[in-house]
């Protein structure tokens, strides 16, 4: 899977709402997977936040997932949250006409397998 296109279109719109609502604590809610996750690492939610918005802002690899139910969700691999590098996974559920939209943190824990770096890729030539 390829890191996704910063100028492309069909993203820019969700990772302005990203940041947007990371940004507003209130309006982002955690799974209970995630907050399992953050509080094993003795995390917290602004920290998490945090941290998906400078990924964001600086454009670091991240990847668009389709959800089983059919709902893209954005990972940020390696995200970087004090001292952990870390697999988050966010989304933007769809809202009904007049509620607020929320952005969910789905999971923030250290990544099953290690991110493939430049380093690596190189040696394999």
């Amino acid at each position: 899977m390829d890191p996704i296109d910063f100028s492309a279109a069909k993203h820019l719109a969700a990772i302005s709402k990203i940041l947007e609502l990371a940004r507003l604590p209130y309006r982002c809610n955690v799974t209970k997977r995630a907050t399992e996750d953050i509080v094993r690492l003795r995390l917290t939610k602004a920290a998490v936040l945090e941290a998906v918005c400078d990924h964001l802002e600086r454009q670091k690899p991240t990847y668009v997932l389709m959800q089983d139910w059919g709902i893209e969700a954005y990972v940020m691999l390696p995200c970087l949250i004090d001292v952990h590098e870390l697999y988050v996974k966010v989304q933007i559920p769809p809202c009904n006409a007049g509620s607020d939209q929320e952005l969910v943190i789905i999971s923030a824990h250290k990544p099953e397998y290690e991110p493939k770096r430049n380093v690596d890729a190189k040696r394999k030539k």
